[in-house]
């Protein structure tokens, strides 16, 4: 139409002009439609977390005593159908205790149930004759450190990562606890000292280092009860011997349930909880449960 002149130069340029700016909120809408629907199943997990009943935290206080935790008859599942743990009984004492057994036979999920970060379907959890159900949790917490095979460490220096156990402590009592789990001469050997930056999650120090690291962090927030969750699984056998003695040190003075598949780090004093799987048949389909195991002495 230009060529032949039935439609002017201007005309021409102005229809195009027109045309990109009425397709380009087009686009935009377009868009948004997709980023809303991207959006939609992060909403519903935040919805989720709103909806849920708050917990009852609680008005007891924590009486530590002699600092013995019992498993009574205690029934647990993640999923309807699929129990994990089966009228579940242990006693655990002051000193060296071991959990030991199969993956997938609860031995985690033991930890999680006597921190509070799971409810038992059935059963009770006592510390000193107290159900940790009608403790304050900000009071149960307090007195438990766990750590896991995998601790978590912030991006930040090696000082603060410790400090975390006990935000009120001072500097002496930080090297202090440094010095208890054999990481001091480490840490000074180092051009910034305390000061050194880890990396996220610790991705500047081996396995052993992050785990002591964490066993000082336990130590300097100074809890009765002290959870070890595979922590010697990934480290290397100099880093194992040393965190194993630092933990034997402490059998006196603290109740220390230890999850394990090494045999060899069990000392003969220890107390040790076996967890065997069983079979069973219901109408769903098969089940694994755990069987009714009492806590024995080890022999070695």
């Amino acid at each position: 139409m230009v060529v032949r002149g039935t439609l002017a130069i201007g005309t021409f340029t102005a229809l195009l002009s027109y045309v990109t700016m009425f397709f380009s909120p087009v686009s935009q809408i377009s868009q948004l439609w997709t980023a809303y629907k991207s959006a939609l199943p992060a909403y519903d997990r935040i919805k989720e977390i709103f909806d849920l009943k708050q917990d009852y935290h609680g008005e007891d206080k924590l009486i530590l005593g002699n600092g013995k935790v019992e498993f009574e008859n205690v029934c647990f599942s993640y999923e309807i159908d699929r129990p994990i743990l089966h009228e579940f009984n242990a006693t655990f004492e002051k000193g060296l205790n071991y959990i030991v057994g199969d993956n997938g036979s609860g031995k985690s999920t033991i930890l999680k149930l006597l921190c509070s970060l799971y409810n038992p379907d059935n059963g009770s959890i006592k510390i000193n004759d107290q159900d940790i159900s009608r403790i304050n949790k900000k009071d149960l917490i307090n007195n438990i450190s766990i750590i896991f095979a995998d601790p978590y460490l912030f991006d930040d220096s090696i000082y603060e990562n410790i400090k975390i156990g006990n935000l009120s402590a001072s500097k002496n009592d930080v090297i202090r606890a440094a010095k208890l789990v054999k990481i001091h001469k480490f840490v000074e050997s180092l051009s910034d000292g305390y000061e050194t930056q880890i990396g996220e999650n610790g991705i500047n120090l081996s396995s052993g280092e992050k785990q002591k690291i964490a066993l000082a962090r336990a130590i300097l927030k100074n809890s009765s009860i002290i959870l070890l969750d595979e922590v010697t699984k990934s480290i290397d056998k100099e880093s194992r011997d040393s965190i194993n003695e630092v933990i034997y040190n402490l059998k006196n003075e603290k109740t220390i349930i230890i999850v394990t598949h090494n045999n060899n780090e069990i000392v003969s004093d220890g107390n040790i909880v076996h967890l065997q799987q069983e079979q069973i048949e219901s109408k769903f389909e098969k089940q694994v449960v755990i069987k009714h195991m009492s806590p024995e002495r080890a022999i070695i």
